[in-house]
């Protein structure tokens, strides 16, 4: 890329999630964990908009990565994602578990979608659900800062001890303090 000049990518999320119908993003399970590692090891965010996000090319591959927590808006462009948003906004419960299922099985290098699941699940009065999700995610990497903070509320309040030493020591790996 930097022989053609680019030095810069600029993601606009919402404009991804409107288009990603169109099938420009339609990439295997392999081609998405490519990707993926290119964008954690091959970009450093520059900005953070409501819109988007502009990265900044680097100059070696791998010189920087994206620190744990920070989400990766290209896997707002799969196709599935938008059906997902749409599905999302409708209110219809099985098509979004659905798409989020297919959008877990297609990008198996992220936690984003059990996590969105599970913010889902909690909205909806389903603890068991959205710790069957925190689980599963947290199988695949660290979960968000406050996917952990509202695991750990749940397992407070039920007095489930041990389980809450567990949680928090994993937190603790990737969140210090």
């Amino acid at each position: 890329m930097r022989r053609k000049g680019i030095d810069a990518v600029l993601v606009n999320v919402e404009e991804g999630i409107r288009t990603g119908g169109y099938g420009q993003w339609n990439l295997s399970p392999e081609e998405w964990t490519r990707f993926h590692d290119f964008v954690r090891h091959g970009l450093r965010s520059l900005r953070w908009e409501t819109k988007g996000v502009l990265f900044h090319l680097q100059e070696e591959y791998g010189a920087h990565e994206m620190g744990v927590g920070v989400p990766d808006p290209f896997l707002y462009l799969a196709p599935q994602a938008g059906f997902y948003a749409k599905a999302a906004e409708a209110h219809e419960a099985l098509e979004r578990d659905r798409l989020l299922d297919e959008l877990s099985a297609l990008q198996t290098f992220t936690t984003q979608w059990y996590e969105e699941k599970a913010v889902w699940h909690i909205q909806e009065g389903k603890t068991r659900e959205a710790e069957e999700d925190w689980k599963i995610g947290s199988q695949r990497g660290p979960l968000q800062k406050g996917s952990y903070m509202e695991w750990r509320r749940i397992l407070e309040t039920e007095r489930r001890l041990k389980e809450l030493d567990h949680v928090t020591r994993e937190a603790q790996k990737y969140y210090p303090g």
